[in-house]
């Protein structure tokens, strides 16, 4: 599945107004016909209130994203459960995450991975 960012959702917007042509207008943005639809009758990305409902706010999700990148960067990936740890020192340790909180921390920002490990050859390593 392709992905696609805001700006091109945007753009596919403003051709859609001016032309009145959905489908052609989602396919030269790279953007799900069905998505260009839901969001020309006016839903958004999410409900306002899930995101109320959240434990990070969107700006500590945003500097949360930003370190684990930096930490990849580095060449020190953090697994799922660093993620998690971090996340609740964050929001204090008595905090508690729910049990897909990491999934779907994942599943919002699209800019991070998770790249499986690969075995390599005992000679390689030494």
């Amino acid at each position: 599945m392709k992905r696609y960012t805001d700006l091109d959702l945007r753009n596919a917007l403003a051709e859609f107004a001016e032309t009145g042509l959905l489908r052609n207008s989602a396919e030269n943005h790279g953007v799900p016909p069905t998505t260009l639809f839901n969001r020309v009758r006016g839903s958004g990305p999410a409900n306002k209130s899930q995101i109320i409902k959240q434990k990070l706010s969107p700006a500590m999700e945003e500097r949360l994203t930003e370190w684990i990148l930096f930490q990849g960067s580095l060449g020190y990936p953090l697994t799922h459960a660093q993620i998690r740890r971090l996340a609740r020192r964050m929001l204090g340790d008595d905090e508690s995450l729910g049990k897909r909180w990491t999934g779907r921390f994942l599943a919002r920002n699209p800019s991070i991975s998770t790249i499986r490990p690969r075995r390599i050859h005992g000679n390689r390593a030494d």
